[in-house]
């Protein structure tokens, strides 16, 4: 009976990976750098909000622009260091409408300038996966219990 408790303990420890999570960890946010030349969308002049989940559909979390003489802005951070010292003074037609005397961020530079940045993409949580990993470690820790209750019915004394 102990030696029967010990493996149904093993076998649950094996089968739950001990200290290994057991859920899908691949819907965690990937960060890519993308650099890029101008983009020319004036979606990018429109305000303070959202452009980047709007235009990239994701978030931008650091950018830096290469000014037209070649050099390299410092990198800047979407509302903490990036309000430009330029607002867009008249209504302008876009697809997001650029309203009059409205601020925007230093990334209304995309428009005309090489820059590159880091993005986070969230990718959605795949409920059925994780309902299916759920399964199979169920799945392995019954196929556990039902050899070794295949063992102790056909044992030898």
């Amino acid at each position: 009976m102990k030696v029967q408790a010990v493996i149904i303990v093993a076998c649950v420890a094996i089968a739950v990976g001990q200290d290994v999570v057991i859920y899908d960890a691949t819907s965690q946010p990937k960060c890519t750098l993308i650099n890029r030349a101008s983009t020319n969308d004036c979606r990018w002049k429109a305000g303070l909000d959202m452009a980047d989940q709007i235009i990239e559909k994701g978030r931008i979390i650091a950018y830096r622009i290469q000014w037209f003489n070649g050099s390299w802005s410092t990198w800047f951070g979407p509302g903490l260091n990036d309000l430009d010292i330029k607002f867009n003074p008249n209504y302008a037609t876009c697809a997001v409408p650029l309203k009059t005397n409205s601020m925007r961020r230093m990334w209304s530079y995309f428009y005309d300038h090489t820059h590159e940045f880091i993005i986070y993409i969230r990718t959605p949580v795949i409920y059925v996966e994780d309902a299916k990993i759920k399964k199979r470690r169920r799945n392995e820790v019954c196929t556990a219990l039902e050899s070794d209750r295949y063992m102790n019915t056909h044992q030898s004394n």
